[in-house]
């Protein structure tokens, strides 16, 4: 909580400066007490900066949904791999946009959806208001895989029917 709250480092994880500023607020104090005195500073931080608070939180929804991953992880600051970086985004915002048009298409009025839509907001507002990392959305990611195949199902299926149609159409006139 704090460290996605840490307003001077946008609340981002800055690796070395971000555990100077916990050993620098707990001072040496076990992991327990540490987490109690870190969640009582996000708390303070956020009662007096409620509007940074609400900017921060948007600001890590669009990192939570959008942003991908810079290099592989090895436990220190990731240099950007630029190779990877596109692969990776050439895979996930295509299956965003995807899964959104197949969210707004699959009726909100249908309850199974309703239900998946609540889970999908209710994920991402604990991440909003904690900490954003785009691995933290793997858990959700099958959700989005379901509802961007379903939207591309319902492209293919209105295609063919068009296509249906307009050669019915043709048929009908050439007997005429």
């Amino acid at each position: 909580m704090w460290t996605g709250n840490y307003f001077p480092f946008d609340g981002e994880y800055r690796y070395g400066q971000t555990q100077q500023k916990i050993e620098e607020l707990s001072k040496g104090r076990p992991w327990i007490e540490r987490d109690s005195i870190l969640l009582g500073e996000a708390k303070k931080m956020i009662r007096a900066n409620p509007l940074e608070f609400i900017k921060l939180a948007g600001k890590k929804t669009i990192i939570f949904w959008v942003k991908v991953y810079e290099n592989i992880p090895q436990g220190t600051e990731r240099q950007v791999n630029l190779l990877l970086k596109f692969g990776l985004m050439m895979i996930h915002l295509p299956l965003l946009i995807l899964a959104i048009a197949g969210l707004i298409r699959s009726s909100l009025l249908n309850l199974q959806i309703r239900i998946t839509f609540y889970l999908l907001l209710y994920y991402t507002l604990i991440h909003a208001v904690t900490f954003a990392v785009p691995r933290y959305r793997l858990p959700i990611m099958p959700f989005l895989i379901i509802f961007a195949a379903g939207f591309v199902h319902f492209l293919f299926s209105a295609k063919k029917n068009v296509l249906f149609k307009n050669e019915i159409s043709t048929n009908n006139n050439a007997v005429v």
